[in-house]
């Protein structure tokens, strides 16, 4: 029997069943967790994925966080293969297949990320997984860590067959908020100074787009758009570019419906998704809707529930106003609301304290590690780093503090350098038994905001470090750090 003791409930102490023991438990299938299964698997583990969806994917499908973000331009790995196979399929565009197209028609591509459709990624992700024999357990949630003297044995979790226990030698955490870590105690990251974290972002699919009249009205406005994201040349039927991050732009109709009212105040332009099959099928996604994680009623937080739901409701009422704004931009007279994304996508969340701490310092000088687990190319702006950590300069500031001005600032004198992210960065300090992957690794506020470390395509390369490792450890009875 439980027990009402002022704020608290006193509950009776209860048995919780073993669902399962498994030698690599990984929790979450977004990026990192689809990684971290299918590479623990291919390396001989018994693995087991748990997400709290019906649906594999992660930000990447509830959220419609389709741009797969990231050094695009030297995929390797688990991410290069997952790429190739959604160009396969038509659900993404890779930077190879343009190279070849240039050197043929001389038409170069505008840039270089890669936007996603979805749905062939539930498919593609649901296909890997099989393939390399893990198994999967959607629906679940995860509610609790087992430590014992310091090392994740498992998690507790709840679903339609209520609450059990899942047993590992190593568990994955790639819940996106480092739940898991949280939960078993391992320390976090400060707040920065600002004392926020970057937006949370609901997207939200339209339909009835004319994809022509946007071209056409692109090329008839070039200076209405952002740089090299406007439309390219020849024919717009997406198999002439590289899928870009979003046609961005519309500045004077945003201008226009912001001072009639029109348009949401609260954001900043329009940046619509674009691949193949988005033109094909005269459908597109936006992630425009970015909500600030600082508000006059105080600081919203991933991690906190009701921070979450307020995020949500207000994301929804943003996409239906501005669903009804875009009907008066030219390719936009007959689109309509699909849906929006089942849940938001933080761009930021906890990062743990790790055996290695990765610094802005590190990689903004190009610095390397002898235990690094992938390269990264990062082009930075030609500014000054202080050698405070945290000085207050954000080089991605949330959508609501954009101006022409910082717009502008963009075009200023860059370099590129290639740094080095440590297996350390995975292993929580003092903590044994457990990893962690995807944006949520060992590294300081002013390192992840850039977003050399936060994308999908970095977050699988820590996925497939994590999987593998776990594997070996679960393989050969030892520790994972």
């Amino acid at each position: 029997m439980s027990e009402i003791n002022g704020d608290f409930v006193n509950e009776a102490e209860r048995r919780t069943p073993v669902y399962k023991r498994v030698g690599v438990l990984v929790c979450g299938s977004g990026s990192a967790g689809l990684a971290a299964a299918v590479s623990a698997a291919r390396n001989g583990a018994d693995v087991l994925l748990i997400e709290r969806n019906p649906f594999l994917g992660g930000q990447s499908t509830a959220a419609f966080q389709n741009w797969f973000g990231g050094p695009t331009d030297i995929l390797t790995g688990f991410a290069q293969e997952f790429a190739g196979r959604l160009d396969e399929r038509g659900g993404a565009r890779l930077l190879e297949r343009y190279r070849t197209q240039t050197a043929k028609t001389g038409i170069k591509p505008l840039t270089y990320h890669i936007a996603i459709e979805p749905e062939e990624w539930k498919y593609l992700a649901a296909d890997m997984v099989e393939e390399a024999g893990a198994k999967v357990l959607t629906n679940t949630l995860v509610t609790g860590a087992i430590v014992e003297n310091q090392v994740v044995k498992g998690v507790i979790i709840e679903n339609k067959s209520g609450r059990q226990a899942i047993l590992a030698d190593v568990v994955v955490d790639a819940t996106g908020d480092a739940d898991i870590a949280a939960r078993a105690g391992v320390p976090m990251d400060k707040l920065p100074k600002s004392g926020y974290l970057i937006a949370m972002i609901p997207g939200f699919r339209v339909g009835g787009i004319d994809y022509q009249k946007i071209a056409d009205y692109a090329r008839e406005h070039p200076d209405d758009f952002w740089p090299n994201q406007g439309v390219p040349p020849g024919d717009f039927d997406g198999e002439n570019m590289a899928s870009i991050q979003g046609i961005a732009g519309w500045f004077s109709l945003v201008k226009e419906g912001k001072e009639k009212g029109e348009f949401p105040d609260e954001l900043a332009g329009i940046s619509l998704q674009v691949n193949p099959l988005h033109i094909k099928r005269g459908i597109g996604y936006f992630i425009g809707a970015h909500l600030s994680s600082s508000t006059k009623e105080g600081k919203r937080f991933p991690w906190n529930a009701e921070d979450v739901a307020k995020v949500e409701l207000a994301g929804r009422n943003r996409a239906r106003k501005f669903a009804e704004f875009l009907k008066k931009v030219p390719g936009f007279e007959s689109s309509f609301l699909i849906e929006v994304s089942p849940s938001v996508g933080p761009q930021d969340s906890r990062r743990i304290i790790g055996e290695y701490v990765l610094t802005r310092k590190d990689e903004y000088e190009g610095r390397t590690f002898d235990d690094d687990i992938a390269l990264i190319t990062m082009t930075w702006p030609d500014l000054p780093v202080s050698e405070a950590e945290d000085d207050g300069w954000m080089m991605h500031p949330i959508v609501e503090e954009m101006s022409p001005e910082w717009r502008e600032g963009r075009g200023a004198a860059r370099f590129q350098v290639i740094f080095g992210v440590p297996y350390r960065c995975l292993i929580p300090k003092n903590f044994d038994g457990l990893l962690v992957a995807g944006q949520t690794i060992s590294m300081t506020y002013m390192a992840h905001e850039p977003g050399p470390c936060r994308g999908m395509i970095p977050c699988m390369h820590w996925g497939q470090a994590a999987g593998t490792a776990a594997a070996i450890a679960s393989k050969q009875g030892i520790s994972p750090g």
